[in-house]
């Protein structure tokens, strides 16, 4: 008998996330960001009073020197600005800069759209989607 990979959860879920990553890097095109880099940047809009690499790599399942990368990359494109933590000055604070404050809601609109139809392809079945994958995060994680 041969080995029908396709029917595998594990080539399904590989697959699936070719396919999402495909779809962001097209809709994050015109802002020339990847879907990593978006995602530092969500992190930091949605905490505005700061965030530390620290817990960027936690929110996200980003490694230290993966998120250290993205930051000085972010920052030099005037996307992110870091200052120094007001209790401890040698780890600093993420914030997201104006550039970025006057550009999300456009980028998030940009996204919805992308992926609008396979939302409501999905009907009801969004909510069980939804809680499949956060049981599979509490498993892997």
């Amino acid at each position: 008998m041969v080995y029908e990979f396709k029917k595998s959860v594990g080539f399904s879920l590989n697959r699936l996330g070719v396919l999402v990553r495909r779809r962001l890097l097209q809709a994050l095109r015109p802002w020339e960001l990847t879907p990593e880099q978006w995602q530092v940047l969500s992190v930091s809009v949605a905490n505005r009073t700061g965030v530390s690499a620290k817990e960027i790599c936690e929110i996200t399942g980003l490694d230290r020197h993966s998120v250290s990368k993205l930051l000085e990359k972010l920052e030099s494109r005037e996307w992110l600005r870091r200052e120094p933590h007001e209790e401890d000055g040698r780890s600093m604070v993420i914030f997201p800069a104006q550039k970025l404050i006057t550009a999300y809601p456009s980028m998030k609109q940009s996204l919805k759209s992308e992926f609008a139809p396979v939302w409501l392809s999905l009907g009801e079945d969004e909510a069980e989607l939804r809680r499949l994958c956060s049981k599979l995060l509490e498993i892997m994680e």
